[in-house]
């Protein structure tokens, strides 16, 4: 049943931001928010339905379109307040500091290597002229270290700033969401109640395509009815015409029994493509789902 795997994929933070790895004619990696996947899974099914209950699949599509352009904003201005400046700035100025630090630890063991040498001869005059030279280079190394620390503490309030700036992103973005959500419960309850009262008094007409799908009222616990794949060929994909190999993009791990785990550039077969986001396929003589995204056809 793919619409829990659409759904468990939004609700787990590891696979929330995905790349497509798509650089075809230039083009730049552009984003896969998990939400996607699951309004074009909703669409889908709801072009085949009307009434109330394609009413509330198309606000909970567009609930779930409006969260993943939340997202697209949020991270997008994540990565320029925050992101940018730490991998451009931040960074830059820590590892600077531990090759300074690094430098001293050096320098002070070519004090120690040079005060041995004075010990063991104290009448060496070169002995004594590498001490001296370990010693202002010790020096120096500690004043260009120090130096580093106070410039990076100085500028404290700004970096704290940027994480202010970040809390207030995501701060913006869940009271966004919140407010999708409260919208979509609103919503939902007041078709469920048009819908409620339509069979009391007779007047809900609406028809359902059902012919069209393949529906088992108890496939799953917790949900009343559970919408299958459809027989039609734009959707259904298992008779393939021969097997497809293809290679891994990125690592996927598996979030099901049923799903294959791919490590990046591995080349599993493809058996069947169940709908749009999933390939069902083989590798190493494991069968499971993977993402359609994760891979290329070769």
């Amino acid at each position: 049943m793919h619409f829990r795997k659409a759904l468990n994929s939004v609700l787990q933070p590891p696979h929330r931001f995905k790349s497509t790895g798509s650089t075809k004619k230039g083009k730049a990696n552009t984003v896969v928010y998990e939400e996607k996947g699951l309004v074009t899974y909703i669409n889908k099914y709801s072009e085949r339905t009307s009434g109330n209950f394609h009413q509330a699949l198309q606000d909970m599509a567009n609930t779930y379109q409006q969260i993943a352009d939340f997202k697209s904003y949020r991270d997008s201005h994540l990565q320029t307040e925050l992101f940018d400046p730490i991998n451009g700035s931040v960074l830059t100025e820590l590892d600077n500091i531990s090759k300074l630090k690094k430098a001293v630890t050096d320098a002070e063991a070519e004090v120690n290597s040079a005060r041995k040498g004075t010990e063991k001869n104290p009448q060496d005059q070169a002995a004594g002229d590498r001490l001296s030279r370990a010693n202002g280079n010790l020096s120096q190394a500690k004043e260009k270290l120090q130096r580093a620390i106070d410039s990076f503490k100085r500028d404290d309030a700004n970096r704290i700033n940027m994480f202010v700036q970040g809390a207030q992103i995501q701060q913006e973005f869940y009271k966004k969401a919140a407010d999708a959500f409260s919208q979509l419960v609103a919503n939902l309850n007041t078709i469920k109640e048009r819908s409620t009262n339509g069979m009391l008094d007779g007047s809900n007409n609406e028809r359902i395509s059902y012919d069209k799908m393949n529906m088992n009222q108890y496939d799953e616990p917790g949900y009343s009815t559970t919408i299958k794949n459809f027989s039609s060929p734009a959707v259904n994909h298992k008779e393939m015409n021969g097997r497809c190999k293809c290679r891994a993009l990125y690592d996927f791990t598996a979030e099901a029994d049923d799903d294959l785990s791919l490590r990046k550039n591995d080349e599993p077969t493809i058996l069947e493509q169940v709908d749009d986001q999933w390939y069902y396929g083989e590798l190493n003589g494991k069968k499971g789902h993977f993402p359609v995204e994760f891979v290329e056809k070769i």
